[in-house]
């Protein structure tokens, strides 16, 4: 394989690795048709690995237009934690029933 520096014409490179001359030197080489969907798929894949920009938000806080009433509050959390400590409960609740099952 010819490598740069060696004194080796293009057209020498070209036929070395393809078996094949370019017509004139600095001509394209055959496989030149090829390049641009190289070059595509290569943009596009530099393109991927590129952290992804997140456009700024801009957030304005207003007071709500409906506040809840404490008693609302009240029955909102009260079921928030009933969503998440119910099935923590039954699990540590029935933990021996699960580990005694065969597998």
């Amino acid at each position: 394989m010819a490598r740069p520096g060696d004194g080796v014409t293009a057209v020498t490179a070209v036929t070395a690795v393809t078996g094949r001359a370019a017509a004139v030197r600095g001509a394209a080489s055959p496989c030149a048709s090829a390049m641009p969907g190289l070059q595509r798929g290569s943009r596009l894949l530099a393109t991927l690995l590129q952290p992804l920009r997140v456009p700024r938000a801009y957030v304005r806080s207003k007071p709500p237009e409906h506040p809840l009433s404490p008693a609302e509050q009240v029955i909102a959390f009260s079921i928030m934690f009933a969503c998440f400590m119910l099935p923590t409960a039954w699990i540590l609740r029935n933990i021996e029933h699960y580990k005694s099952r065969p597998e």
